[in-house]
């Protein structure tokens, strides 16, 4: 299985990618909201993890654009922002 993770915090992003690269998952990372965004649409992911709020462009606005392309790859939304607007924001823009 192949997964794009978008996270800016480099001890998060280690922890995330050694777990599922343990777990046989081809991990691909981007830190800022522009490089996740030219991966998306050069390469098939079959699941995307999203941090909500990286640099450039945000991780709901990079969903966003993606579904109203037409995608559907699953995609989960990272935050630890916990307001119910922002779940609300996620669910609106194609958050699984």
């Amino acid at each position: 299985m192949k997964v794009l993770l978008l996270e800016d915090e480099i001890n998060s992003s280690n922890e995330i990618i050694n777990y599922l690269t343990e777990q046989n998952y081809e991990m691909y990372l981007a830190t800022d909201g522009e490089k996740a965004e030219e991966l998306i649409y050069n390469q098939k992911f079959d699941l995307l993890l999203l941090d909500f709020n990286v640099p450039k462009i945000s991780g709901v606005e990079i969903l966003d654009r993606y579904r109203c392309h037409g995608y559907k790859t699953p995609a989960i939304m990272m935050t630890e922002n916990s307001s119910f607007e922002l779940l609300e924001q996620c669910y609106k823009v194609g958050c699984d």
